[in-house]
């Protein structure tokens, strides 16, 4: 069985301390799969891959905590800094669209992240 994986993009005016503050720039996107990139994002699917970070959970301002409800699993969320890592050693359409995004709304004064769940 195969995993896949969800992502969101949302942002926030930078500074603004509130979880309720964060708005969804995309709807839920569907990227093809590729277990080395889920294992840097997440430390799955590839134990030759580090995370650069261990997954976070659901993040406090995330509209839809019923992700993990659907069959969704190890959520977490990454900073644009940390998605730029990533997107560097991974480089592909998916995550090189996503990487201009928040590049785009973090140049317009919001703080950005990427939210992600899988399932399988």
């Amino acid at each position: 069985m195969g995993c896949d994986i969800h992502a969101w993009v949302q942002y926030r005016v930078k500074g603004a301390s509130s979880d309720d503050s964060w708005q969804d720039w995309s709807g839920e996107m569907h990227w093809d799969r590729w277990y080395a990139l889920f294992g840097r994002m997440a430390g799955l699917r590839d134990p030759d891959v580090e995370a650069i970070v261990e997954p976070r959970g659901v993040p406090g301002g995330f509209w839809s905590v019923d992700i993990i409800e659907d069959g969704y699993h190890t959520p977490s969320w990454l900073t644009l800094e940390e998605f730029a890592t990533v997107a560097a050693e991974y480089p592909c359409p998916d995550v090189d669209a996503t990487l201009a995004a928040m590049r785009s709304l973090e140049a317009n004064g919001q703080e950005v992240r990427i939210v992600f769940a899988f399932d399988s």
